[in-house]
């Protein structure tokens, strides 16, 4: 039901309710007067009849002639034909019945009035009173008087009918006065209607039209009245909505390119690290290289300190190298956190065997310690922790010059699923003031500025702190540093791990691999830099491993589509045919053996995604360069063993 038709009803309905309330009470009002009217009239007849009938008696009184017979009945005929020629009343009907009960009078009106059956006998019984009886299909109301000297009943009587005929006029009258005013009503609502349905038509009209982030519709907007109003502020509405919208389009037109423009960055920047990382590691992996296999040649003395600061320096300069782009990759959002589940104590312990050697060449106490409370098995980043290990070590090392180096795994604290570990590196070395405490987690910032120059020696960039804090951030753990100048520094890392539960895939040692000897194996060496090219096959040859050369991925195709290899040692970056699809086509395209090769992906790229694609691709193991000799070997020689288990 729209809401015209509800209006309607209520407008109908609204004039009933007032028509009812006017017309019902007005009618039993008059009823009620014209009720009273026409019994006092009743009665006033009566009393009138009695007096006429009384006069004529006093008459014959005062004539004396009261007993005479004659006299007597010619007075009484006098009165009946007195009243029989006499202009009969409108609404009373008269009688005169004699004390038989024979009726002497009878003087309707337009209604009849036919005495019943038992009509004398009541009225016997009756003086003076007003008598209700019902017959003839009317209600009739009657005063009755006798008169005792002449024997007569003077009946008046009126019919309900009667009574109420002028109220039925006027009922009738209302009525028609109502309908007529209903009907005129009507005319107006439907008139004024017309004009609200024409005008809430152009309002939903534009409405319709109006689509979101277009011009509204102009409407014409004629009157000032409420409808006026009303359309004037759709209108505005609509056009406020169409600049919101179009402000919003903007918004997010100009978002979206500021997205797009940022994904564009940091893809230049990925792009950008990852050749500063080919253009400088690949020359550093062929000086760090020859001069490891020059250090096994026969030298002087002058010759070997030469070397060792030649070595020392090359070391530094890919260390520092390594902490700019490690810390470029955390700036720029590059690098996530890949959760996977590992024993920490065995990583712990790996990674201080790593640094073992060089704090037991300064005469250093090195301690390692794991709670045995710490279970075997967490859940994180394991690249990441070995990292933070590294970096926390490597920095004591370096600042610590007599004394002890210890690390400590504990468990800090735990939930129902959390393990949270607190890994405690601390030296006795020249410690940190409070002022350089402030700083000393700042990129490119070194604490003790003012040490002399054997602490200056091998001293990096100041990135190895900024790269710990930064990775603790990603792990949502937090680094503490407590230090004393002249006592020694400790640095707490509190980090969360997942609990190692029953569903969680187990781990599994890796089954001891017998040794296999190197000599007798031949091996691919491809690569387009011609330092590189000869650093891997001096290192083959001289550990009895017959090196194979390829310049670039196609000619690599085509030798191991033409000979058997042991392995495959392959460059990332290399024209023609790059190793990803070199490895693709081996793995996808050659039978088997040759599909079956062990490959090694030489790269001088060191991102996570990129070691993953290479794995997906198809290589054993992944080299990041620089590399030493004894790494490559034992590369190889894990990679051939993986395949023949």
């Amino acid at each position: 039901m729209n809401i015209q038709s509800k209006f309607f009803i209520m407008l109908v309905g609204l004039s009933l309710v007032l028509g009812a309330g006017i017309i019902i009470p007005g009618f039993v009002k008059i009823r009620e007067f014209e009720y009273n009217e026409a019994e006092s009239h009743l009665h006033e007849k009566n009393k009138l009849l009695q007096q006429d009938i009384v006069r004529s008696i006093n008459v014959l009184n005062d004539a004396g002639v009261t007993e005479i017979e004659s006299y007597v009945t010619a007075s009484k005929t006098e009165v009946i034909e007195r009243y029989q020629t006499s202009k009969p009343d409108d609404r009373i009907n008269t009688f005169i019945f004699d004390s038989a009960g024979n009726p002497l009078l009878a003087r309707n009106s337009p209604h009849a009035l036919e005495p019943p059956a038992n009509f004398v006998a009541q009225i016997q019984t009756k003086d003076d009173e007003t008598l209700v009886h019902k017959f003839g299909g009317n209600t009739w109301r009657m005063v009755i008087n006798r008169n005792n000297d002449w024997d007569w009943s003077v009946v008046t009587a009126v019919s309900d009918q009667e009574i109420y005929r002028d109220s039925k006029s006027y009922l009738r009258f209302v009525l028609l006065v109502s309908t007529v005013v209903l009907l005129a009503v009507l005319a107006v609502y439907s008139t004024l209607t017309r004009q609200v349905r024409r005008r809430f038509g152009e309002l939903i009209w534009g409405v319709k039209e109006y689509k979101l982030g277009q011009k509204p519709p102009r409407m014409e907007v004629t009157k000032s009245d409420e409808m006026g109003l009303l359309e004037r502020h759709i209108h505005t509405m609509m056009g406020r909505v169409s600049k919101e919208i179009e402000t919003r389009k903007q918004t997010e037109s100009a978002l979206e390119a500021a997205r797009i423009e940022a994904e564009n960055a940091n893809r230049a920047k990925s792009v950008f690290l990852a050749n500063m990382s080919h253009e400088i590691r690949n020359p550093l992996n062929s000086v760090i290289g020859f001069s490891e296999l020059l250090s096994k040649t026969n030298m002087d003395k002058e010759q070997s300190d030469y070397l060792k600061y030649l070595m020392h320096a090359s070391n530094n300069l890919s260390a520092t190298i390594n902490d700019i782009l490690d810390l470029s990759k955390i700036e720029y959002g590059i690098v996530e956190i890949v959760p996977q589940h590992f024993n920490l104590g065995e990583e712990v312990r790996r990674t201080y065997g790593m640094y073992l050697p060089q704090g037991n060449n300064k005469g250093l106490d090195m301690h390692c310690e794991i709670n045995d409370q710490v279970p075997e098995l967490i859940y994180g980043d394991k690249a990441r922790c070995s990292e933070i290990v590294s970096n926390l070590l490597s920095n004591a090392i370096k600042y610590t010059q007599q004394g002890h180096i210890r690390i400590e795994v504990d468990i800090d604290h735990e939930t129902d699923s959390l393990l949270v570990l607190r890994i405690n590196v601390s030296d006795t070395g020249v410690g940190i003031s409070e002022e350089e405490q402030r700083n000393v987690f700042q990129a490119f910032t070194q604490a003790g500025s003012d040490r002399n120059s054997d602490q200056q020696l091998g001293r990096g960039a100041g990135l190895g702190l900024a790269i710990v804090r930064r990775l603790v951030n990603l792990m949502n753990g937090s680094i503490k540093l407590e230090s004393k100048p002249g006592v020694g520094s400790t640095f707490s890392v509190v980090i969360p791990f997942e609990k190692h539960t029953s569903h969680q895939g187990e781990l599994f040692d890796a089954p001891e691999i017998a040794h296999r000897t190197r000599s007798g194996l031949t091996a691919l060496v491809a690569d387009d830099d011609f330092l590189n090219q000869k650093y891997v096959e001096q290192i083959l040859t001289q550990n009895g491993i017959e090196a194979v050369l390829a310049n670039d991925g196609k000619q690599a195709l085509q030798k191991i589509m033409a000979h058997d290899f042991d392995v495959l040692l392959l460059d990332i970056r290399m024209p023609e045919m790059t190793g990803v699809e070199v490895m693709e086509y081996v793995r996808t395209k050659l039978p088997s053996p040759a599909s079956e090769t062990p490959i090694i992906a030489l790269t001088a790229n060191a991102y996570e995604n990129d070691i993953k694609r290479y794995y997906e691709a198809g290589a054993t193991s992944c080299m990041s360069k620089p590399y030493s000799a004894d790494a490559l070997l034992d590369t190889i020689q894990s990679a051939i063993s993986s395949a023949a288990a």
